[in-house]
């Protein structure tokens, strides 16, 4: 299931279009997001605006007076002007996305107009100069692309770990690293999290080397504060390999080692921020158990294990790819 989602992340596109190219105004539209907007309108009108535009930006006026939202564009290519009412998306997570979609299906319609046939030269009474051949492959191109629905985005995130463990009894400092695999459905997503743990503590008589590896399962979520902002928590549960191997300081002490299967519970809550069109920052503090984990014994001194209760925090970076479905516009 890794190597499926992580094959699917390699293929997924990236914007190529500036959001300078995007001049968006609100009025009276509260804390409606523009840049926000904006770049998700840049990520929709990818495969027609960077063919030919090369003058003005596209212009687009918000309008709110609840229950309705009027959208005008100015389209300085074509000159058109494009006005539509449609309801004001509630103020939750996500409705500048759907705003952006409102945008890119009238700038759409607008451009289907291109693909009209040419009446006869007896019939045309117009002195409006023919659309060049590429604005209007442009145009179906773009009119495909707006029929698709955003089905999902994939993240990728790698994390550096810091953890105080077996705190109800002899904690110890731990570190190590994971790596996310996060499929998003909204503001949900399933969680797929390898990690590597590892420490090791000094003791009169020696050390005791001891490491884990854990595969887990799990859910997020994130709730939107900001145009790039998001606070988000996470939950996953964990399948682990714990092993701890004493090392003596002297001959006569004896040591031995142990392997044992364990588990754990994460949980981690913190905020997210959005660096460019898809790059992560994540920063989580995070609480939680592990249960079953060997334990070494050390003669005189605290015993030493990764078991039992922890705290730590985590630091991620990675990338979100936006995964679109297919056209249902046919092709000619």
């Amino acid at each position: 299931m890794i190597a499926w989602l992580v094959a699917a992340s390699i293929s997924a596109p990236a914007a190529a279009l500036g959001t300078d190219a995007i001049d968006i105004a609100t009025i009276k539209c509260g804390d409606l997001g523009a840049d926000e907007i904006a770049r998700l309108l840049a990520l929709e009108l990818d495969d027609v605006v960077p063919q030919m535009r090369t003058g003005p930006p596209l212009r687009i006026e918000l309008t709110c007076a609840s229950p309705i939202l009027s959208i005008a564009i100015v389209d300085p290519l074509t000159d058109k002007r494009m006005a539509r009412d449609v309801p004001l998306p509630p103020d939750e997570p996500g409705r500048e996305r759907v705003v952006a979609l409102a945008i890119a299906q009238l700038f759409a319609a607008s451009w289907l107009e291109l693909l009209l046939p040419t009446p006869p030269p007896e019939a045309v009474v117009t002195t409006e100069p023919r659309p060049p051949a590429k604005a209007v492959e442009a145009a179906r191109s773009k009119a495909a692309a707006t029929t698709r629905r955003p089905e999902r985005s994939l993240s990728l995130l790698a994390a550096g770990v810091v953890r105080g463990r077996a705190l109800e009894r002899a904690p110890l400092l731990s570190g190590g690293g994971e790596l996310d695999v996060r499929t998003w459905f909204g503001a949900g997503a399933l969680v797929v999290r390898l990690g590597f743990e590892g420490t090791r503590v000094d003791r009169e008589l020696g050390s005791v080397r001891a490491w884990m590896l854990a595969l887990g399962l799990g859910v997020a979520g994130r709730l939107r504060v900001g145009d790039r902002w998001t606070l988000g928590v996470a939950a996953v549960v964990s399948g682990a390999l714990g092993r701890l191997q004493g090392i003596a300081s002297r001959p006569d002490v004896p040591t031995g080692s142990i392997t044992a299967p364990t588990g754990q519970l994460c949980v981690g809550l913190g905020p997210r921020v959005r660096l460019g069109s898809s790059a992560l920052l994540e920063l989580d503090a995070e609480l939680g158990a592990t249960l079953g984990a060997p334990e070494g014994l050390v003669s005189g001194a605290a015993p030493v294990s990764l078991g039992g209760l922890w705290a730590g925090v985590a630091l991620r970076a990675g990338f979100e790819w936006t995964r679109l479905g297919p056209s249902t516009l046919p092709r000619k």
